[in-house]
């Protein structure tokens, strides 16, 4: 299992829709807002199944982050 190697994509342009998929044909679809989700799969390991979920909530974290050091300095330079 160490030497497992899984892909990660979005699937479209808003980023809403993700998947997981490996050579072997083990493919896990997701698709999310902030209100619901869904998940597709054809196969039953937990532990991709969530990772698939931590993925794209560091990615979202990352995203907020980068947003902030953009736009703080910018709000903060039309409050003056």
């Amino acid at each position: 299992m160490m030497d497992k190697s899984v892909n990660w994509k979005y699937d479209n342009v808003w980023n809403t829709k993700w998947s997981l998929f490996d050579h072997e044909g083990i493919e896990i679809k997701y698709a999310g807002s902030s209100t619901n989700g869904r998940i597709e799969s054809n196969s039953d390991d937990a532990l991709l199944l969530i990772t698939g979920l931590f993925v794209t909530n560091y990615y979202w974290q990352v995203s907020v982050g980068i947003m902030l050091a953009i736009f703080l300095p910018i709000w903060l330079n039309i409050l003056r």
